[in-house]
């Protein structure tokens, strides 16, 4: 009996393990070995430097993102006897270990992809891709979609009635109705997309010299606001409004406006999905620096305007017309032509210097330009990644040999962004389920989380397994906020049933796939996964 085991043993070692063998070897040839050497196959090059990657972190979430949604619109109306000055310098502590994480797993897996990559090699492929499909590329893609209608809405419109009301100039008129209009906004949004997708198609290295030129009229910008706001007489009676008696100070309110700034501050970590592009993205103290550096910077600009903001028309007032909008009645405190009342709207009341108001809003729309850059640039390596992987076509992992750009990734996610343009402006009420995407994302980050506590118990390191349950903590809890606050929206049936519908489907896509390459190839994506980086 043990002969015919010994023999039977002899058989597999003979003849079944060559055989799998050599399938592996073959796909590996197949795939130009990216799976195994990932970072020589993958076509991408080291070529941002540490100072270039700390600017790209501090412009990804926009110093103005923050404020157009969070100061001005949700926050005072929202979290009633919230201080939005003490709920965001308790952020800043509260997300060290959630940078921590992405630094030290950065160390151990300096790979492009960042969050697909750490998920797909530290919990399952099913859900790196799941969660990094649709909350980096889909919602991602959704969202600078509507960066245009921002743009328009939030910085251009108002500009151009403003001058309109000051000089009577017809073309302003006409520039205004342009700007309002979803025709106008489409082709706006698109030739900046355009724009952007010419600048990466050339490269990292080409975009972070223009990524100086965007830095420099983002601070110009911010200069320019803050002149304004603070050289302007006393404007608390600029804007009438019925003001009731100061809402008593609550902490948990304060604490509860992360929903809306975390939202920005958060994508700080933007930079990891380059790791293959970055010099330092194995130096776990260089990226922490750079990732809070950015985070602390958008904070910085933020409670600037909102401080500034507060000393000319007061906290109760700003309090009273958040309250106003959400409720849909503005009674005309302010001109209903220029939409809601966004900081740029308040700051017309103070009658500012037009150059330098055009200043303020010129530097301000190339500080929210930028997230397109960012979110084009993110998204193609996520896709890129998930292609190498052969979850995505292999033709999507093409890398140019002049640029080293990911050209079809970067199309792909151009692609996708027109289509979300389109429905975006022709289809309007779509636009309700942007507090999706600030939900999904907590989906995805929280999942990386784990993936940094997997790594901490296989590694025995207990610096990574706390610092990752405390970012995993913070990250729930934010996700928990959008359900125990209903005016941040996703209590609405239909926002659930789309966020969870793209889940099921993408989840879907992946079993297809992984059937059809086992079809084809006889390995699914589970082997592919497990079984090749061991053959390295």
């Amino acid at each position: 009996m043990d002969a015919l085991t010994d023999g039977a043993s002899n058989k597999r070692d003979i003849i079944i393990k060559p055989i799998y063998r050599f399938k592996l070897i073959y796909f590996s040839q197949r795939t130009r070995r990216m799976a195994i050497h990932r970072r020589n196959a993958s076509g991408l090059v080291k070529s941002m430097r540490p100072h270039q990657v700390l600017l790209y972190d501090i412009m990804t979430p926009s110093f103005y993102s923050m404020i157009w949604f969070l100061l001005f619109l949700m926050g005072p109306g929202v979290f009633i006897g919230g201080s939005i000055t003490i709920g965001t310098l308790l952020l800043i502590p509260a997300s060290i270990p959630f940078f921590l994480t992405y630094a030290l797993l950065s160390e151990r897996m300096p790979m492009s992809g960042g969050d697909y990559y750490f998920q797909s090699r530290l919990l399952t492929p099913f859900i790196g891709f799941v969660t990094t499909i649709t909350g980096w590329v889909i919602w991602q893609l959704f969202f600078i979609a509507w960066f245009g209608f921002y743009i328009s809405d939030v910085l251009l419109t108002p500009m151009f009635y403003y001058f309109y009301q000051l000089t009577g100039f017809p073309l302003w008129n006409s520039l205004y109705q342009l700007a309002s209009s979803p025709y106008g906004v489409f082709i706006f949004s698109t030739a900046l997309f355009l724009v952007a997708l010419l600048v990466l198609l050339k490269g990292v290295s080409y975009y972070s010299k223009v990524q100086y030129y965007l830095f420099g009229l983002s601070v110009l910008s911010v200069i320019a606001g803050l002149f304004i706001l603070i050289h302007s007489p006393s404007a608390q009676t600029a804007i009438a409004v019925p003001i009731g008696p100061p809402p008593k100070f609550n902490l948990f309110s304060s604490v509860s406006t992360w929903s809306i700034s975390w939202g920005a501050i958060g994508y700080s970590m933007w930079s990891v999905l380059h790791n293959e592009e970055i010099q330092s993205s194995n130096k776990p103290r260089i990226q922490l620096g750079i990732m809070l550096g950015g985070a602390a910077s958008v904070i910085a600009v933020a409670l600037l305007f909102w401080n500034a903001l507060v000393r000319e028309f007061g906290a109760a007032a700003l309090k009273s017309i958040s309250s106003m909008w959400l409720s849909g009645v503005m009674n005309g405190v302010l001109a209903q032509k220029v939409g809601a009342p966004y900081f740029t709207v308040l700051m017309i009341s103070l009658k500012p210097n037009p150059i330098i108001f055009a200043i303020f809003v010129i530097g301000a729309a190339v500080a929210m330009y930028q997230v397109v850059f960012a979110i084009l640039l993110g998204s193609s390596r996520t896709v890129l990644s998930q292609s190498l992987d052969s979850i995505l076509p292999m033709k999507l992992a093409y890398v140019s040999d002049r640029s080293h750009s990911p050209v079809y990734s970067i199309l792909f996610s151009f692609i996708v962004a027109e289509i979300w343009l389109a429905l975006i402006e022709f289809t309007p009420w779509i636009g309700h389920y942007f507090v999706s995407v600030i939900f999904a994302v907590q989906v995805t980050w929280i999942a990386t989380m784990v993936a940094g506590f997997v790594l901490g118990i296989k590694t025995r390191r207990k610096l990574l397994i706390m610092s990752a349950a405390a970012g995993a903590g913070l990250n729930i809890f934010i996700a928990a906020l959008f359900i125990m606050y209903p005016a941040l929206g996703f209590l609405s049936l239909t926002s659930e049933l789309v966020v969870f519908l793209l889940f099921a489907v993408t989840g879907i896509y992946y079993l297809l796939r992984d059937r059809y390459l086992k079809k084809r190839d006889g390995i699914g994506l589970g082997i592919r996964f497990k079984e090749i980086p061991e053959e390295a």
